[in-house]
């Protein structure tokens, strides 16, 4: 521009215009190929940083849903960071640097008109740090709040079929309306905060681009510039306001992504449970519990205390007492989904967390009182979805737990799609094939809690064949009951009530005996 008004107007020099368009043509070429090659890359980066990161926050997250408060979603977070780092709101920060060789360019033209477009750096920036006190909060409680909503559609969603059949419809749409009505006002008031800055930015952007106009005219008319000088200065001046522009319009997201890594990097403080370098044989001999205190990931409520006990490869344990005695938090400490607060449980003498991870899928099977199938086919849930798995080691778990002849009654056998969380099936076949999985590769330790709950006569007595059958292949069971069936297949009883445990031994000892065991455990082995 300062060479057209100042030369070409005023030669009218035809060839010197062909130039410059010439030369303007392939600086703008060489413009387009740095954006779209900066595009690219930061798109790049943006995926270098979610590889980096999401395999661990998928772990921590599985782990989070075991704790009793699910406030952090760390996937959500990870993918927020990812969105950030690969977005163009990233390139306007990258861009700032410039700003200062643009003012300079100004003041080489006139300081008059560099001084204006540092007057206007400083009302912009100030107008960025608004938006930054002002968008923190909001940016705070709109994550809470959108973690509230999706609990409420995760509840409602997960027992539908209560929700219906009690005529709760209504009541679960209200509070997911009253959740979505709570999100919605802090959304606003973020939204509405942050455009009103930037609105305020880019106005006064505009202005300040015609008020250096205006300088460079009454300048030009006192003779102290040329006019091509206050064009070009103008468009300077805009050009060295954008990237501050372009900063206070991305500023919300970048709150986001800040508070979403500032999570995580709390995430990562937590031991992870990734690959150990050494793996130690699988057991094949003992089990113990000495000095151990459990209580809820979360909250630290301590929920079973006192326990004391040892098994040997091929003992069957049958834990029994009453409702909230704590069998289901033994289930969860004995497949390691809790950690003990003190105290230990050992395989052949080594504490649990020096096992490999993946160890432990080939020591551990496991049947929780819900049964939690996936999507997908009967022949992958048994297997746990583990790659290269044989279908002879398939049928054989099923065999062992005494599914077979159910699961090719079926409409397409092994290969049936039991749809989300086995929907397609009954309680009582969700039951044994979940079974199935527990004894999956024959594991060392097999817990199974209330695993007759939903069974009927045949498939009580596989079950009672099941165990004895894993007992014999030298493998450790427990069987957290309240049925005596449950029990006809082991040899010891370990009896708990009220978070502790009361006493272990035999069970023809235990079950003979006139201790408050005997009521604790009413009606086994009657």
């Amino acid at each position: 521009m300062l060479q057209v008004y100042d030369r070409v107007l005023a030669s009218q020099a035809i060839p010197t215009l062909v130039t410059l368009t010439v030369l303007v043509g392939v600086l703008f070429s060489l413009y387009g190929v740095i954006e779209a090659t900066r595009s690219h890359m930061i798109l790049r980066i943006g995926n270098l940083v979610d590889e980096r990161i999401r395999g661990r926050l998928f772990r921590i997250a599985v782990r989070a849903r075991l704790g009793s408060t699910r406030t952090a979603d760390p996937v959500r977070d990870g993918e927020a960071l990812r969105n950030f780092t690969s977005s163009s709101a990233v390139l306007s920060f990258f861009d700032l640097p410039w700003t200062p060789i643009y003012i300079v360019i100004v003041f080489v033209i006139h300081p008059t008109l560099g001084w204006l477009s540092i007057f206007g750096i400083v009302i912009v920036t100030l107008l960025l740090i608004a938006n930054e006190l002002l968008s923190q909060n909001p940016a705070k409680d709109v994550y809470l709040e959108m973690g509230v909503r999706q609990r409420r559609t995760d509840d409602t969603t997960e027992n539908a079929e209560a929700v219906v059949a009690m005529g709760m419809m209504r009541a679960m749409q209200d509070r997911w309306e009253h959740a979505t009505s709570t999100l919605r006002a802090y959304q606003n008031v973020a939204s509405d905060r942050s455009s009103s800055v930037a609105s305020a930015s880019k106005s006064f952007r505009f202005f300040l681009q015609s008020a250096v106009l205006a300088v460079g005219a009454y300048l030009v008319i006192q003779g102290e510039m040329s006019p091509g000088s206050m064009i070009a200065a103008s468009v300077i001046t805009a050009r060295a306001l954008a990237p501050i522009d372009q900063v206070v319009a991305s500023w919300k997201s970048f709150i986001g992504a800040r508070q979403a890594w500032g999570r995580i990097a709390k995430f990562f403080q937590l031991p992870d449970s990734g690959s150990r370098e050494t793996q130690l044989p699988l057991p094949q001999a003992t089990l113990s519990a000495r000095g151990i205190s459990v209580g809820s990931p979360g909250n630290g409520r301590v929920l079973l205390t006192d326990l004391n006990f040892a098994v040997k490869a091929g003992d069957g344990v049958g834990v029994v007492g009453p409702s909230g005695s704590g069998k289901t938090t033994l289930a969860r400490l004995l497949v390691g989904v809790w950690g003990p607060l003190s105290g230990d449980v050992r395989w052949d003498g080594a504490a649990m967390d020096q096992y490999d991870p993946e160890q432990v899928g080939s020591i551990v099977g496991y049947l929780p009182q819900r049964v939690e199938l996936f999507d997908g086919t009967v022949a992958e849930n048994i297997s746990r979805f583990q790659a290269d798995v044989s279908s002879d080691d398939v049928i054989a778990a099923a065999k062992l737990a005494g599914a077979h002849d159910l699961v090719i009654s079926l409409a397409d056998g092994y290969d049936s799609f039991i749809g989300e969380g086995g929907s397609l099936l009954s309680a009582g076949q969700r039951q044994r094939i979940g079974l199935a999985r527990a004894v999956f590769g024959k594991p060392f330790l097999v817990v199974l809690d209330e695993p007759n709950s939903n069974l009927d006569g045949e498939g009580e007595q596989a079950l009672r064949e099941t165990i004895l059958r894993l007992r014999a292949g030298g493998a450790v069971v427990f069987v957290i009951a309240h049925r005596p069936s449950a029990v006809e297949a082991v040899d010891y009883i370990l009896v708990l009530n009220g978070g502790r445990q009361i006493s272990f031994g035999e069970k023809s000892e235990i079950l003979a005996g006139n201790s408050p065991v005997v009521s604790v455990g009413a009606g086994l082995g009657r």
